[in-house]
């Protein structure tokens, strides 16, 4: 993901940029179970990247899962971009937000309607 800014300037030739990249360090497990018709989850990550749901079956893409956070200060994050992997019947699914979030300032997470603390 990316954020990108235009500035009207527009500069020709063969270039490149780095940049660097921190790694994920703070990350929170929460027990979870819940079932979504044609998979289980089994296990939440919750990351400055997002939530990530695991378990098993087969990851049924059109069904709709509303993941949100609820923030300490009472803001609501919502995690509106997804990311699947299902692989021998192991399901991974990752719920992006627009920023990275300070999983410090999350007071919990909701997942369909059910709220789940830290």
């Amino acid at each position: 993901m990316g954020e990108f800014v235009a500035n009207g300037n527009h500069i020709t030739g063969k270039w490149n940029t780095t940049f660097q990249m921190q790694a994920v360090q703070e990350e929170k497990n929460i027990n979870f179970r819940q079932n979504f018709g044609t998979w289980t989850a089994e296990k939440m990550t919750v990351s400055p990247l997002g939530v990530t749901l695991y378990g098993e079956g087969e990851f049924n893409s059109a069904a709709e899962i509303l993941v949100s956070a609820k923030m300490k200060d009472g803001s609501i994050q919502i995690f509106d971009s997804t990311i699947s992997l299902n692989e021998n019947r192991e399901v991974q699914v990752k719920f992006l937000p627009d920023l990275p979030v300070e999983v410090s300032n999350i007071d919990s997470i909701n997942i369909n309607g059910v709220e789940m603390h830290q």
